[in-house]
């Protein structure tokens, strides 16, 4: 079994950045296929990644095939776990679902709950180990297992779903998904799919895809999904690799994103978020998208605090309940038993109201909506550290993607714009989800400091 740093050898060479980037120009041009049975085999595990078993709570397939295929691939894994690029991420997910155990035993959690929540933490960082030793060694595997997503999705409408699951007369599995969103997540997936499959030969085209995709969001009421996809599309051509018959001078500048371009996608970034959210805003107040959505928006932009602290509330009553418990957290989906929109109105100076249309014989769990928060309030500080990090991972190695994965730096960028939304605001995502944005990350980071040490190399030598 080849070790880590064999795998991120590019053709049996080592990657000293020099080196690297001659042989990826090299690599754009040359078409590096698999053969049809490795495409077929990787395009099913992308498959299996949306499938799921129920065993208490709902395991993916790609997740039940690893762990059973683990014993033919632990010294695989482990070198991935603790080579140079990955050992922080491995230390603190270990943190994480250390964190998950003590969390719930101290708070006594429900089994089925803990069950849930420590499944919740190892499975994501462990799936994340499985797949970078076989992406890094085998890049259009990672391409390959993009294109079996929609095909799951599919599936899993009709025989897959893992719907909504009660337990404690309460509703934790939020994935009973009507029409509109299931249609959302199939096209994105689709588009994710064709960005990452034909960005080496044509960015321009993949650019507008992820515009118009963001666009037909926005058109139909997904306001997080149709800007994150709008902004990514802004900033994604500051990452198109230049072609072998490009100026000079331009190659040498596209190749390694300095302060000035990172500056201007920072200004460029926060136009295009203007530009969305005025757009938006015409399109509600002249009726465009119904009288609901219109509704919605006057209630959300007049409460206290403006758009976002009327539209994404749950933030801040998952700070109040991870600062009364910062350390220990409350275990795998808590009870709010105070009341936390009531107290997180009162400590930030903010206007939440309580949903009153809740059932009252369902469970009242504490209303989180932000993976960083969610992560914090259930598992405590251990945690929340392992999430900071990945959204750490992802602003320090995103700009690195045009000189250490160039191939894929589109749909790096699109997704990673998504990842930085939930980080915030949404759920933590499915496990396989996670996989596709943290996975090509840490293939860069790994890539990025052999070149580092090889240029140490080089100077001593």
């Amino acid at each position: 079994m080849s070790t880590v740093s064999d795998s991120i050898r590019l053709h049996g060479r080592p990657l000293p950045e020099a080196s690297f980037r001659a042989d990826t120009s090299r690599q754009l041009r040359r078409k590096s296929q698999l053969s049809q049975t490795l495409w077929a085999n990787w395009c099913g595990l992308g498959v299996a990644s949306g499938l799921f078993v129920k065993i208490i709570g709902y395991l993916t397939m790609l997740e039940a095939y690893f762990l059973i295929t683990f014993p033919l691939r632990m010294q695989s894994v482990l070198n991935a776990a603790f080579a140079r690029g990955c050992v922080t991420f491995t230390v603190l997910w270990i943190g994480w679902v250390v964190g998950a155990a003590i969390a719930d035993i101290a708070n006594d959690s429900p089994f089925s709950l803990a069950a849930r929540g420590f499944s919740r933490a190892f499975f994501l960082g462990f799936v994340c180990l499985c797949l970078v030793p076989l992406w890094a060694r085998m890049p259009r595997s990672f391409e390959a297992f993009l294109a079996g997503v929609p095909v799951a999705h599919v599936i899993g409408l009709k025989y897959f779903r893992s719907g909504t699951y009660t337990t404690l007369d309460g509703e934790i599995d939020a994935s009973t998904l009507g029409w509109e969103n299931w249609t959302n997540y199939f096209v994105t997936s689709i588009v994710v799919y064709i960005i990452a499959s034909q960005w080496r030969k044509r960015p321009w085209q993949c650019v507008a895809i992820a515009g118009l995709s963001g666009a037909v969001n926005l058109a139909m009421g997904s306001r997080s999904a149709g800007a994150t996809q709008l902004l990514a599309a802004a900033v994604m051509p500051f990452f198109i690799h230049p072609s072998r018959n490009a100026d000079l001078a331009w190659r040498r500048i596209v190749r390694k994103l300095g302060m000035g371009r990172l500056v201007a996608i920072v200004v460029v970034a926060v136009i295009a978020t203007a530009a969305v959210s005025e757009t938006y805003g015409y399109l509600v107040t002249s009726g465009r998208l119904g009288e609901r959505a219109k509704v919605k928006y006057e209630k959300q932009k007049n409460a206290k605090g403006g758009m976002l602290v009327g539209g994404r509330s749950e933030f801040f009553v998952g700070l109040a309940a991870a600062l009364d418990k910062p350390l220990l957290g409350h275990g795998s989906w808590p009870e709010d038993t105070v009341g936390y929109a009531e107290k997180a109105s009162a400590r930030f100076g903010i206007e939440i109201k309580e949903d009153r249309n809740r059932d009252k014989r369902l469970r009242k769990f504490i209303k989180v909506h932000s993976a960083v928060m969610s992560a914090w309030v259930d598992h405590g500080i251990l945690a929340a550290m392992f999430w900071v990090y990945i959204f750490i991972l992802v602003l320090r190695n995103v700009p690195r993607a045009v000189t250490y994965m160039p191939e894929y730096a589109g749909v790096i960028v699109f997704n990673a714009v998504a990842f930085l939304w939930a980080f915030f605001f949404s759920p933590i995502q499915q496990r396989s989800y996670n996989a596709i944005v943290f996975v090509p990350l840490l293939i860069i980071q790994m890539r990025h400091m052999q070149a580092a040490v090889e240029r140490r190399s080089h100077a001593t030598g």
